[in-house]
């Protein structure tokens, strides 16, 4: 999952991959739809989803908010950079 974080995000975190791992570890994702989305931007999107996932044996739906960021760089938007996800956005 840390490859679809937003850069400057994961440039904060030693071990991104563990701060991920502590909030969503119990967590087996099965899909997600959008929503709705809202351009803010050239650099960032902000999209509502249904998340839908199991925690443990039990089947789950979630609504969340998410921010998508274009970044070339940590703390540098660029409208030809990669897209990634604010994972401090969300609402799981």
């Amino acid at each position: 999952m840390v490859e679809f974080t937003q850069k400057t995000w994961r440039s904060g975190k030693e071990h991104p991959e563990e701060h991920l791992a502590d909030r969503y570890d119990l967590r087996d994702l099965v899909g997600a739809e959008i929503t709705k989305k809202n351009v803010m931007g050239d650099n960032m999107v902000q999209v509502e989803a249904k998340v839908y996932f199991f925690m443990g044996a039990f089947p789950k739906e979630e609504k969340i908010t998410a921010n998508l960021i274009r970044e070339s760089a940590p703390y540098t938007p660029s409208s030809t950079g990669d897209w990634g996800v604010n994972p401090i956005s969300r609402g799981l």
